[in-house]
């Protein structure tokens, strides 16, 4: 029902938990003791600092596949309730795959023991803790999480007073008689009915019923694939029916509304449909339109403000934010530079970052080409960057406003991708800059430095000072394989910054590089297995432990080194190549840096890549502060831009990259 991946939440706070008692402010918090609740569905509540007297509730159903909190930190619901004061409800389901019961008998009642019941009690309770206002009491869900908001709209509408639902279904479509059923007819689009029928639908769930009901507004986009957009039209259908509309007969029909791909069809007060063309069922959440739609026709959030319908007069707020930046559509399609980009929000721990400059790294082209390690279509790639800091989350410390910044990106997480004018950063995985060096320099710094302190700090067990000072000089070497690469010449500077001697592999026309990154000493990579050997016992003597090849096709001469050569007891073997298939013998300890997997703490590797990536960032801060650690030389893209950063990924892939290639997007 949701294959639509929010990486938000990475890094984010752990929920509190509390069974009864006051709930923490301003921390999604876990609720136990709500009422009935037979399915096992799981409460947790977002209580803003700010709350206002008698608030507003919003209840917000995550997708499947989610959780409660990837959608508190992935949608800009807790952020819009830290401005306006209402409380926010997020339902977690206790289904394997985390999809909703839109299926059962029980979901798909009035009191009928299901997860709908579940979620109306957690309303019924919040509404009576807080003394809310049960004539602003609204629903918000996506995917499956929409599914849901259409369910609960049909079976529990006295409780609710409006609700938006991103590419669902009608209620009772995925109707299958099982808690966790599957209907293929229904998200292919192939259940199609009268207005009447499916009316009655969505009557029936609540027999008898002849009070007021949620006004809807439904999204779904053309290019959904996951729910396919026949059901656009067949929830239409439903809510027209019920409020008396004719389906065909919408009474305004307004283009590019709320931005250029989108087109919104008004049948009344309360119905409104919003199609995307082009748009997948990664809708980009459209908060502020969710607000001015589910308080357009009562009070406020804030006191003493009215909402009105009344041409674009929505009080101070304005429709979604949007913003320019690069996509693709899929492998092997073309880069695009586009004005739509929904602006991300930040959640707990996150900041957002203007981007400012980036950096760009083989793996750009890469992901363009195989789709590799890319979460969402349309997808924004990128990897090294800087900008400032122009919004901090709730709980960000380490960040403030002003700050500038700089790291490798999370691959294939849109909002946290640089190809765009803001993106989203885990505060803990990104550097702050000091004054002795460059936007420009600093975009040098991201995936090669953090490559090499993976191979060479936690693949060859070694630690640099906390206090930025190079460590005393010790008589044993460190050998690196392709010393004058980006990542090379970064694991050269750790590893002579603690205190070893530094022998690396790269051409004869690069050794200045080498030495001038700390290097001890080069020999040339171009030669053969044995003449590479022959140079490695020549200059160490076999007073080497640690080897690392940042090239990815030295493991050859690795394993032959510390066979052969190397006279350490204790022996390491670190690589940037997590691919191929290694056989290193049993007293070799072997690792392999698997970057890719920063912030993908559902991964046993990624979180320990991301635990240790956050362990150095203030030790990285204080060498670069001090100069024991710098940046690289760099080449600048003539002008800036998002056509000059194409322009800048040509060059690389056409052979042009003397040195790393840096790309200006914006002035500050």
């Amino acid at each position: 029902m949701k294959f639509f991946t929010i990486a938000s939440g990475l890094l984010a706070l752990a929920p509190f938990s509390l069974a009864t008692g006051i709930i923490k402010r301003a921390t999604l918090t876990q609720v136990s003791n709500f009422g009935s609740n037979p399915s096992g569905v799981r409460m947790y509540i977002y209580v803003p600092d700010n709350l206002t007297q008698n608030p507003a509730i919003l209840t917000a159903v995550h997708y499947c596949s989610g959780t409660a909190n990837a959608f508190y930190t992935g949608s800009p619901y807790a952020r819009l309730a830290d401005q306006h004061g209402f409380i926010v409800i997020y339902p977690e389901s206790p289904h394997n795959g985390g999809c909703w019961d839109v299926s059962s008998p029980a979901s798909l009642s009035h009191n009928g023991g299901g997860d709908s019941n579940a979620i109306a009690n957690m309303v019924t309770y919040t509404i009576s803790q807080y003394n809310a206002d049960r004539d602003r009491v609204f629903l918000t869900g996506m995917s499956s999480g929409a599914m849901m908001t259409n369910v609960l709209a049909a079976t529990y509408p006295d409780l609710f007073t409006a609700a938006s639902a991103y590419a669902g279904v009608p209620a009772g479509c995925f109707y299958t008689g099982t808690v966790a059923g599957w209907n293929n007819t229904c998200s292919n689009g192939q259940s199609i009915a009268t207005q009447d029928a499916w009316a009655q639908t969505a009557l029936n769930m609540y027999p008898g019923y002849t009070g007021s009901r949620p006004k809807m507004m439904i999204y779904h986009g053309s290019a959904d694939t996951v729910i396919y957009p026949p059901n656009f039209n067949e929830t239409l259908k439903q809510w027209a029916g019920v409020f008396g509309y004719t389906y065909d007969q919408p009474q305004q029909t307004v283009p590019s509304n709320p931005s250029s791909e989108y087109t919104k069809y008004v049948y009344g007060p309360n119905l409104v449909g919003i199609y995307g063309t082009g748009v997948t069922h990664n809708i980009p959440i459209n908060g502020i339109a969710d607000m001015e739609w589910h308080l357009s026709y009562v009070v406020l959030l804030m006191p003493d403000t009215v909402w009105t319908a009344e041409g674009d007069k929505f009080g101070h707020l304005t429709t979604m934010a949007t913003q320019a930046g690069i996509t693709i559509e899929g492998p092997e399609k073309p880069y695009t530079v586009v004005n739509n980009i929904a602006r991300p929000v930040p959640g707990p721990k996150q900041a957002l970052v203007k981007c400012l400059a980036v950096g760009l790294n083989p793996v750009d082209p890469m992901q363009q080409h195989t789709g590799l390690l890319i979460n969402e279509w349309p997808a924004i790639i990128g990897s090294d960057c800087a900008g400032v800091v122009i919004e901090a989350g709730a709980g960000c410390t380490r960040l403030e406003v002003g700050d500038h910044v700089y790291g490798c990106a999370p691959l294939g997480q849109n909002k946290f991708t640089p190809f765009q004018e803001t993106f989203l950063v885990e505060e803990d995985v990104f550097l702050k800059k000091s004054e002795n060096f460059s936007v420009e320099e600093a975009t040098t710094l991201g995936a090669g430095l953090l490559t090499a302190g993976l191979c060479v700090l936690a693949g060859m067990d070694l630690k640099l000072s906390e206090n930025g000072t190079r460590a005393a000089e010790n008589d044993e070497w460190i050998v690196v394989l392709g010393g004058s690469g980006t990542v090379g010449q970064f694991a050269v500077q750790i590893a002579h910054a603690c205190g070893y001697k530094v022998l690396a592999s790269c051409s004869p026309s690069k050794s200045d590089i080498v030495l001038r990154n700390g290097g001890t000493a080069t020999f040339n990579n171009r030669g053969t297995v044995d003449e590479q050997l022959a140079e490695i016992k020549k200059a160490t003597g076999g007073n080497f432990a640690r080897i690392f090849d940042s090239t990815a096709y030295g493991y050859e001469i690795m394993i032959k080194a510390l066979e052969t050569v190397s006279t350490a007891n204790t022996k390491y073997l670190t690589s940037v190549d997590d691919w191929s298939e290694f056989k290193t013998p049993a007293g070799i300890k072997e690792y392999r840096a698997e970057l890719g997997h920063l912030c993908r703490l559902d991964e046993p590797i990624g979180a320990q890549v991301t635990k240790d990536i956050v362990y150095w960032i203030p030790t990285f801060e204080k060498h670069l502060a001090t100069g024991t650690l710098k940046p690289l030389e760099y080449q600048l893209v003539d002008g800036s831009g998002w056509e000059k950063v194409i322009q800048g990924i040509q060059e690389l892939e056409g052979g042009k990259a003397v040195k790393k290639i840096v790309v200006r997007t914006g002035a500050e």
